[in-house]
């Protein structure tokens, strides 16, 4: 009997790991919004002040009508769940392309094809980083200017070399603008170089585009990214644009020390997130 069991158990087992090795992802494209009066979706989101992009820098310059458009409004949920029924799975959505992206199999991959409102299903594209030889960068370090307001410690060459100290001297640090990073994660946010950007509340939205969650922890490659940016540790290291606000997004898988994989969903979700927070850059 306990053989039997045991048996079940791993025919089981390698069922469901054939099963998961047949299905790769695709993005599948929709041909239009459906049954969604798209004029007045624009308009209710022009009208919202829960709207995030309403209270961006942008709707300020710009005004709210400039900033939606069609790529603003949901894909239609019927689509989706048509879609969902058959691959038991979505993996991301688009608005901007008005699609969603799935894990297919051959069989499911013909069926979602003849759905009426499917316009086009293409696989993910997948890239992978080649190793690189780094070259010695030679450099003649920068004197730091007498009477300098701020002091920046080790991090003067780096900003001398793209010329931001003169725009810091006449104030321009980032005040007012949403920056989004999209990295492949965001340890160590705890370094007294963000101490300045907790204190003000500046990160203000952080998402995990892989694990579906806000904590976007994995790896520091993102944490690096934004202390040249946003760091303000007197004496020591000083960023770009440390009165910015930030959106920190974790879209990138790391396989391991010399690989990065970066799956082109989780890049696009990040994008429209980044959008819809009313991000600058």
């Amino acid at each position: 009997m306990t053989k039997h069991i045991i048996l079940s158990i791993f025919i089981f087992f390698i069922y469901s790991c054939k099963t998961l090795a047949d299905t790769k992802p695709y993005w599948i494209f929709f041909t239009d919004r459906g049954s969604i009066n798209v004029e007045q979706a624009i308009a209710a989101k022009i009208a919202s002040p829960d709207e995030p992009k309403n209270k961006s820098r942008r709707a300020r310059i710009l005004g709210n009508e400039l900033l939606f458009d069609e790529k603003d409004v949901q894909v239609n949920p019927d689509y989706i769940s048509a879609v969902t029924e058959l691959s038991g799975n979505v993996r991301t959505l688009t608005r901007y392309l008005n699609g969603m992206s799935a894990d297919l199999d051959i069989e499911t991959l013909k069926k979602v094809g003849e759905l009426p409102f499917v316009r086009e299903v293409r696989p993910v594209s997948v890239f992978r980083k080649r190793k690189e030889s780094l070259l010695p960068v030679s450099m003649k370090p920068g004197e730091p200017r007498k009477g300098a307001a701020l002091q920046y410690g080790e991090s003067f060459d780096q900003i001398n070399m793209i010329g931001v100290i003169p725009l810091h001297e006449l104030g321009y640090m980032g005040h007012g603008i949403t920056i989004a990073i999209l990295d492949s994660g965001f340890d160590r946010l705890e370094h007294s170089a963000f101490d300045s950007l907790r204190a003000r509340s500046q990160i203000a939205y952080k998402r995990d585009f892989v694990d579906g969650d806000d904590n976007p922890e994995g790896d520091d490659h993102g944490s690096k990214v934004l202390s040249i940016l946003a760091a303000l540790d007197h004496g020591k290291m000083i960023g770009v644009a440390p009165y910015a606000n930030y959106l920190l997004g974790r879209t990138e898988i790391v396989e391991n020390e010399v690989e990065l994989r970066i799956e082109e969903d989780h890049y696009v979700e990040g994008i429209e997130w980044a959008d819809n927070l009313g991000a600058d850059i």
